[in-house]
């Protein structure tokens, strides 16, 4: 019941927000032994840039030379949403996955559509959320949730019931509307084998 009541709930999401089915990157990072602050979550999705927290809403800032990510915290986590694809960087998410699990979903226009994993700067697993039917068998053996894939058509909802149920933390419409807080900082071009 509760692996339906969390797909039905990103089924809705996405119906009520269609520009989020044409580019997401939502990660939820659950750091140990202790909760990150907001200075360190800035510092490690900035790479050593300068950056700054801005209040507004998430489709305020559409400077393409400006990276914004809203940020919330649930419990001892904390939820990333991005209209973009920094956050899925492999040298953000290492920074990011440092003492920490980081699950994450992110899908654009250009075939990027990755469900994935990371702890400690390396992957747990990472599959292409619209291609199941590759994935290996293991995949569906380590966890019930990725069932999820088999309920309904749409892998994005599915992806993002996963995300959910694996962490606890739910990506809400009041997050999605509401002003709330966003690091902020000036695009830098990705470097390949940067990590």
């Amino acid at each position: 019941m509760e692996r339906q009541a969390a797909l039905d709930h990103y089924l809705s999401l996405l119906a009520n927000y269609p520009w989020l089915r044409v580019e997401l990157c939502w990660a939820v990072i659950e750091s140990k032994p202790h909760v990150l602050e907001e200075h360190e979550l800035g510092d490690r999705l900035a790479l050593g840039h300068p950056w700054e927290i801005r209040r507004g809403q998430l489709d305020e800032f559409s400077d393409d030379n400006v990276v914004h990510i809203s940020y919330a915290r649930q419990r001892a986590a904390f939820l990333l949403l991005e209209i973009g694809y920094h956050v899925s960087r492999p040298d953000v998410l290492s920074m990011l996955s440092r003492n920490a699990d980081v699950t994450y979903v992110h899908w654009n226009v250009e075939g990027a559509n990755q469900l994935a994993q990371i702890a400690n700067g390396q992957s747990v697993w990472s599959v292409d959320i619209f291609d199941a039917d590759e994935w290996p068998s293991q995949v569906f053996h380590e966890s019930p949730l990725f069932d999820l894939f088999r309920m309904t058509s749409n892998a994005r909802a599915a992806s993002m019931a996963i995300v959910d149920l694996m962490t606890g933390v739910r990506l809400e419409n009041e997050f999605i509307e509401g002003t709330g807080s966003g690091f902020v900082f000036s695009y830098f071009p990705f470097q390949p084998g940067v990590r």
